[in-house]
Order: C-alpha cells, then sequence, then structure tokens
C-alpha cells in the first residue's frame, strides 16, 4: 500500500496546508475535489491528518501514551470521504491511534509508554522511508512481501485486536457536549480475517 501511494513533493507544499502523501478528499467524487468551497474543510483534515503523527497521551488511560496507526493516513482517506458524502458536519476530524503496549499495560506504565509509542513511531517512519526509495524500496517490499504471500491461517487465528472508539460532538446552545464511547475486543488476524467479515457483514 505504502509502494502505491503518490508523493509529489510539489503538490504537497504548494497547498496552505501541505497534504500528508495525498489531499485528505482523495476518495471523494472529483466534484468535490475540485470545488474551492471544501478548501476550508480540506485544510482542517489535513491538519487533523499531521496532527494525528504525534504521540499523545490519553487522560482515560491513566496517561498512558498512543502513537499513530500505521494505515491511519490511508483509512482517513475512507473515512473522510464518507464524512462528506453523510454530512458529517464542517467540524468533523478523525483521528486513528495505537496502544504498542495494549491497553493493559499502557495504563500500567501511564506515561513511561512514551517510550514504546515514540519507538514505534520512528520504526514506523523509517520503514515507510525505506519503502519510497526508488528501486531499492520495490526490492524490499518484494523481499519481505513476494507477489502470492499471505498469512497462513494458523497465524490468522492467532491475531486478535482491542478497539476503543469515542465520539464527541460539537456543544449545543447551552454549552454541553455529547460523547460516546465503546470498547470492542475480538479474535482473528485485524488486518485479513476480520476485515473481511466486517466488509461482508
Amino acid at each position: 500500500t505504502v509502494l502505491e501511494i503518490p508523493f509529489n513533493v510539489m503538490h504537497m507544499i504548494s497547498k496552505s496546508v501541505p497534504f500528508l502523501l495525498e489531499d485528505p478528499l482523495a476518495l471523494t467524487h472529483p466534484m468535490v475535489r475540485k470545488s474551492s468551497e471544501n478548501d476550508a474543510i480540506r485544510n482542517r483534515l489535513a491538519k487533523a491528518e499531521w496532527y494525528n503523527q504525534l504521540p499523545m497521551v490519553h487522560t482515560n488511560l491513566m496517561f498512558g501514551c498512543s502513537s499513530p496507526f500505521m494505515m491511519s493516513i490511508i483509512n482517513a482517506k475512507v473515512v473522510h470521504a464518507t464524512a462528506i458524502a453523510r454530512k458529517y458536519g464542517p467540524n468533523f476530524v478523525y483521528y486513528e491511534r495505537y496502544l504498542p503496549v495494549g491497553f493493559r499495560y499502557s495504563t500500567v506504565l501511564k506515561g513511561f509508554s512514551i517510550i514504546p509509542a515514540v519507538l514505534t513511531q520512528i520504526g514506523m517512519m523509517i520503514g515507510a522511508a525505506a519503502l519510497k526509495f526508488p528501486i531499492l524500496g520495490a526490492l524490499i517490499a518484494h523481499l519481505l512481501f513476494p507477489v502470492g504471500s499471505g498469512m497462513s491461517d494458523q497465524d490468522c487465528q492467532k491475531g486478535f485486536a482491542e478497539v476503543y472508539a469515542e465520539v464527541e460532538g460539537p456543544p449545543n446552545v447551552l454549552g454541553k457536549v455529547d460523547k460516546a464511547n465503546c470498547y470492542i475486543k475480538f479474535k482473528g488476524d485485524p488486518g485479513n480475517w476480520v476485515t473481511a467479515q466486517c466488509v461482508t457483514e
């Protein structure tokens, strides 16, 4: 996926808010992307994508820290397209995070969990940069992930995921803010089995 992301530096920096790899509205209808009326929305979403690349501290995890999920840049484009199509509103932003040591140990380590979070993020940045190198990146990708390869059924069975989602709405006329959250835990590799299951359902 990283290899297929366009990486045009001039295209990225020519905007008032530089894009993180690609236009936040890349998957929306062409008419939406061309309309200057959506520039403010585009800029806000681009800022959110950059902000999502920073380590974050979470009070609900006893000040545990998270790093950006490695697929967040890709997934955000899908969410942004849905937000535009379903009219989520002018203030909608989306963040997707990853806890390198999981929910339990993030609350145990508290502030010290920033160490694995930062190390994980540095590793992802180095890996992504290596894959974008001309020629060398393609060789690395085909060496580590040859065409036709994939996880075995046994490996998929060992996989699992824990998801904590939090949604916050805009304040109403009284200044009150509606919030909602949920915790989802499931077995099966989230990148293969569970994704296919969710798409099917």
